[in-house]
C-alpha cells in the first residue's frame, strides 16, 4: 500500500505463525461442516431444523469465508492489495455482528416456545415474523459493512492486516466500540437467555415428572454434554469479546476463539440423531414406536412439551408446545 499504516487503540499481536491453525478451524467449521449440514437439510426430508438455526449455520459460514479472503487470493497479510484489504475489512466488521444477531435470534426463538400454546395459530403473522427474524442479521450486516466502508474511505491508512491473519479497520472509537461492543453485548444477552432456558427446561421437567409419574424423564448424557459445551463456549466467546474491548494489547487467544466458533456451532447443533440417520444408507428406516398407540393424550402432550424444551440441543421443530404440563 502507498499510505502509512496506522493503528489507533488496541495493538494486535502478530499471528502469522498461527495461520495454519486459523485456516484449519475456519475450513473445518465454516467451509465443510456447516455447508454440509445445510445441504443435508435441503436434500433430506427426514432432517428437520428450525429456519433460524439454518440461518445461524449460513451466517457463521459467511463469517468463515470473509475471514479467509486473503488466503483465497493467495496473498500474505503483508502483500495484500489495498482493494482486497478494504473489502475484507468491511466484511469482517459486518459478519461478526450478523452472527451475534443470528445467535441471539435462535435463543429468543427457543425461549418463545415456552409461552406459545399453539404455534399453528395465525399462519400469516407467523410467516411474516419469521421473515423478519431471518432478515434481521443480514440487515445488521449491511449497516455495519456500510459504516465500515465509509470510515475506511475517510481514513484508509488504518486499514491493514497488522494481526497477520486478516485485514481490518484499526481506528477508534469504531474499531473498539463498534463491532466488538455490539457483538459482545449480543453474546452476553444470548448467554443470559441460555441460562434462563436451561432453568426453565429443568423446572418444566420436574413438573412433568410430578404430573405424569409414568413418563420416562431421564435426560440423555449426550444432550447434557452438548448443552454444557455450548454454554461453556458461549462464555469463552464473551470473554474474547471483553478482551478485544479492554486489553491495551489484545492477546492471542481471542483471535483463535473466534476462529473456532463456526466449528463449535457445527458440532453442537449439527450432531443430532436426525442428521446421522439421514446419511445412514445401510440402515433401515426407524420403525414406529409400538407403544405410541397405548399412550394417552396427557402423556403424549408431556412428551411434546419435553421435546420442545430440547430444541436448544436437538434443533428439531416441535409441532405443539403446552406450557401447562398438568393436563388431565
Amino acid at each position: 500500500m502507498s499510505v502509512v499504516l496506522r493503528i489507533d487503540g488496541n495493538q494486535p499481536p502478530d499471528l502469522s505463525s498461527l495461520s495454519p491453525a486459523y485456516l484449519t478451524l475456519h475450513i473445518a467449521g465454516g467451509h465443510v461442516l456447516l455447508p454440509f449440514i445445510v445441504a443435508t437439510c435441503v436434500i433430506s426430508k427426514s432432517t428437520v431444523y428450525h429456519p433460524t438455526i439454518i440461518n445461524l449455520f449460513c451466517t457463521w459460514s459467511l463469517y468463515s469465508i470473509s475471514s479467509c479472503l486473503l488466503f483465497y487470493a493467495g496473498k500474505s497479510a503483508n502483500a495484500a492489495s489495498a482493494q482486497l484489504c478494504y473489502v475484507q475489512s468491511a466484511l469482517m466488521h459486518g459478519t461478526l455482528p450478523m452472527c451475534a444477531t443470528s445467535s441471539l435470534i435462535v435463543v429468543l426463538q427457543i425461549w418463545s416456545l415456552f409461552f406459545q400454546p399453539d404455534v399453528q395459530r395465525n399462519q400469516r403473522s407467523c410467516s411474516t415474523l419469521m421473515l423478519i427474524k431471518l432478515a434481521t442479521p443480514y440487515m445488521i450486516f449491511i449497516v455495519f459493512t456500510i459504516l465500515t466502508a465509509v470510515f475506511q474511505i475517510r481514513s484508509p491508512e488504518y486499514v491493514h492486516a497488522a494481526n497477520g491473519l486478516y485485514c481490518t479497520y484499526y481506528k477508534s472509537p469504531f474499531s473498539r466500540w463498534g463491532t466488538p461492543a455490539f457483538s459482545s453485548i449480543a453474546a452476553g444477552i444470548t448467554f443470559g437467555f441460555e441460562i434462563a432456558i436451561g432453568a426453565r427446561y429443568f423446572f418444566m421437567s420436574r413438573q412433568i415428572s410430578s404430573g405424569f409419574p409414568l413418563v420416562n424423564r431421564s435426560i440423555s448424557p449426550i444432550i447434557v454434554t452438548r448443552l454444557v459445551l455450548f454454554n461453556f463456549y458461549a462464555l469463552i466467546t464473551i470473554s474474547a469479546g471483553i478482551a478485544f474491548l479492554s486489553y491495551p494489547k489484545v492477546p492471542v487467544w481471542p483471535f483463535m476463539i473466534q476462529a473456532g466458533v463456526p466449528l463449535a456451532v457445527a458440532v453442537v447443533f449439527g450432531s443430532s440423531k436426525e442428521l446421522f440417520l439421514a446419511w445412514s444408507f445401510w440402515k433401515r428406516k426407524r420403525k414406529l414406536d409400538p407403544e405410541a398407540g397405548n399412550k394417552g393424550p396427557g402423556v403424549q402432550i408431556a412428551h411434546e412439551l419435553a421435546d420442545s424444551a430440547d430444541l436448544l440441543v436437538r434443533t428439531a421443530t416441535p409441532t405443539i408446545v403446552v406450557d401447562r404440563p398438568n393436563v388431565q
